[in-house]
């Protein structure tokens, strides 16, 4: 016969000593902090060097700069450039664009090589009156360095087809009253096209988005093999 102790509900083992690391809290926070600053730097360097959406593309054309000589996709070949639409008799944005692409030459200037790689073109959309003199005045007025900044004109039909190519077609509203000529209706954006004639960004004249551009446009270079 096998006698049998009496059962009871054993009671639950006690609980193991808390483990101390011996590294103090302001360490320890000192650390995570430290972490924390490590990811950000790598999810901020991530998105700077994410590449540039490509959203359209530029055709082949041919105008005339300020100085009466054929330019145009061909001259172009090999470097990130800026387009923007203006002209000349303009008063409303015209003039802003064009003081904001003259802080960009400035900058592109202030960068070592820079120039090199990088155009800015102005396209005209009133080519009728237009002329390449009155490009040249319009740059001259405004101290564009017509080495790196190229004022196109031409013939109506051809600067209508490449707004179309940028999808910022030039329109014409209603005559004003006692005016010649209909009302010119374009974009104010700036566009980032690059070395191989493709649209990588659009900007409008805001601090926000010229600080971006000449940020992307940096990046563009360094994208296409350019050294800065």
């Amino acid at each position: 016969m096998v006698s049998r102790l009496p059962s009871s509900d054993p009671s639950p083992p006690p609980a193991p000593p808390e483990r101390k690391s011996g590294i103090p809290g302001w360490a320890r926070s000192l650390i995570a902090a430290a972490g924390l600053a490590v990811c950000a730097a790598v999810m901020l360097l991530a998105n700077r060097e994410r590449p540039l959406p490509v959203q359209g593309s530029v055709g082949e054309f041919s105008l005339l700069d300020a100085g009466g000589q054929p330019y145009g996709s061909s001259d172009l070949r090999g470097k990130v450039w800026v387009a923007s639409f203006i002209f000349t008799r303009c008063r409303d944005t015209c003039p802003v664009m064009t003081a904001k692409l003259l802080l960009l030459q400035d900058a592109i200037h202030a960068s070592q090589g820079l120039a090199e790689d990088v155009r800015l073109i102005s396209f005209s959309v009133d080519p009728e009156r237009d002329k390449p003199s009155d490009m040249k005045n319009y740059a001259a007025s405004f101290g564009a360095d017509t080495s790196l900044w190229h004022f196109l004109t031409g013939a109506e039909g051809i600067v209508e087809g490449i707004s179309k190519q940028f999808c910022l077609p030039v329109g014409r509203g209603n005559l004003p009253e006692g005016g010649q000529s209909p009302e010119i209706i374009h974009s104010d954006r700036f566009t980032l096209v690059d070395r191989i004639g493709r649209i990588r960004g659009y900007y409008h004249p805001e601090p926000d988005d010229m600080q971006r551009l000449a940020t992307d446009l940096k990046k563009l270079v360094r994208e296409n093999g350019g050294s800065r």
